[in-house]
């Protein structure tokens, strides 16, 4: 098969993201949670679960402790290793969904749907946080390769086979053995996403029942089985969510053992939660962009692919808002939000491509000034990792963590700041003005098959 250019912008996009996993597998220290993650790890090896938190993530580290005999290391190469697999998942994958969502298949879909793949893949690898967070052994790269799985079997793939569908079930388990609160919103929003979709509004084919249903008990057996686990070694069928809710009400004050704290604790979701989790995303991607997504969903939501991610995003975040949480276990869904920002710059890029004039030159200038500005933000993140400078400090967060930062990052400390201001800056102005100049934006905001753009340029 021969290579396109956005194929090969993709391999060279692939090899700076391991690059600089590598500076932060190599030169990030571990984080707490890990330890609890190796704890299981072990556990598995000697036949004797005990461990509080659920196996999936760590029955993913046994192959490489095995064969590294690292505890922490072992831990760190699992996160690498998931965090490279989602930026080439990526890539192929939102190929693929592109692809359905035009659908047609001809040179110049497929060119668009590749730039659309090369730009999801391009936000992945060059993200300060998943650079950072790939090299503290955490699960969240993991969950995001989950989630990625998971919308393409039920989106993407027209039917379902036995194969899939074990696949698929499979997924959920493992998902829900990881994160327990992330199975169940997620199983909840593809219950909701079922259901709304089967109403005369919705003129797409929905999800069979099959598959719904193996979903379903998949999640629900799953559950059941590490509640009954709980049950017998702890004494708690539910002791993961009782010690969550401890720990919130230690850190944020939320004890959701009443109606009137029920009732407090949402009002504070609608007032804090919602307003930190934008300033999250915006913070790690770009203010502009996160506006471009929510424009896309919101005009978009009669279709499909965006009304699944609205329902199984929108459960999610509408929970995690409650607590405020750190914006760590937000990140497991950012695949799916930069492929919706994708889909308009990718069909841009074909679009302006084919206009010689300056206009259109300039105009992927634009585009040329924030890629390259998002990747310097991205770089950066390996004088966090020289300087062991944490990534809190770059969004609010309302965790109470010690700062570590040594004499270097001190005395450079106001040429960074400055810096990251600079380039934040740029980022959103040069993406702010692509968008308001381009002047078929509104036929991507507005995602539709059935228009032909080319007549509307050749009336031009």
């Amino acid at each position: 098969m021969k290579l396109t250019k956005p194929d090969l912008y993709f391999i060279l996009v692939l090899i700076l993201g391991i690059f600089l996993r590598i500076l932060s597998l190599i030169g990030i220290e571990i984080e707490p949670d890990s330890y609890t993650y190796l704890e299981g790890t072990i556990n598995i090896i000697n036949f004797e679960y005990n461990a509080l938190r659920p196996p999936g993530f760590p029955l993913t580290i046994v192959p490489f402790l095995l064969l590294t005999n690292n505890g922490f290391f072992s831990i760190k190469l699992a996160s690498f290793t998931f965090s490279v697999l989602t930026i080439i998942s990526s890539y192929f994958i939102f190929i693929k969904a592109s692809l359905k969502l035009f659908g047609t298949n001809d040179e110049r879909t497929n060119e668009k749907s590749k730039y659309i793949g090369l730009i999801v893949s391009f936000f992945l690898s060059f993200n300060l946080y998943f650079i950072n967070n790939s090299g503290r052994g955490l699960r969240e790269e993991f969950m995001a390769l989950t989630v990625i799985l998971i919308f393409y079997i039920i989106m993407v793939k027209n039917k379902c086979n036995l194969k899939e569908n074990i696949s698929l079930g499979s997924l959920i388990s493992f998902l829900t053995l990881t994160h327990l609160t992330g199975g169940l919103f997620i199983t909840l929003g593809i219950l909701f996403f079922y259901f709304i979709s089967k109403l005369k509004y919705f003129k797409f084919k929905t999800i069979s029942f099959r598959t719904l249903l193996i979903i379903f008990l998949s999640f629900g057996i799953t559950f059941v089985l590490w509640a009954f686990f709980c049950d017998i070694h702890f004494g708690d069928s539910l002791i993961n969510w009782h010690q969550h809710n401890k720990t919130f009400q230690i850190k944020y004050g939320i004890d959701l053992s009443t109606i009137e704290n029920v009732f407090k604790a949402l009002i504070n979701a609608l007032i804090f939660g919602l307003p930190s989790e934008f300033i999250y995303l915006g913070a790690l991607s770009s203010f502009v962009f996160i506006f471009l997504v929510i424009s896309i969903l919101i005009k978009n939501l009669v279709k499909k692919q965006f009304l699944f991610i609205f329902m199984i995003g929108g459960l999610n975040f509408a929970y995690l808002s409650i607590f405020m949480t750190i914006p760590r276990v937000l990140i497991y869904f950012f695949p799916l939000i930069f492929y919706l920002g994708a889909i308009p710059l990718g069909s841009t890029i074909i679009e302006f491509k084919e206009r010689k004039n300056a206009f259109q030159k300039n105009m992927l200038y634009l585009l040329v000034i924030f890629f390259i500005s998002y990747i310097i933000r991205g770089i950066d993140s390996m004088a966090i990792i020289f300087s062991l400078y944490q990534v809190y400090n770059y969004v609010p967060c309302f965790c109470n963590y010690n700062v570590i930062a040594n004499q270097f990052y001190q005395e450079l400390s106001i040429f960074r700041i400055i810096l990251d201001i600079f380039f934040a800056i740029i980022i959103e102005l040069s993406l702010l003005i692509y968008l308001i100049r381009s002047r078929y934006l509104n036929y991507f905001l507005l995602v539709d098959t059935s228009y032909n753009i080319q007549k509307d340029i050749n009336k031009s």
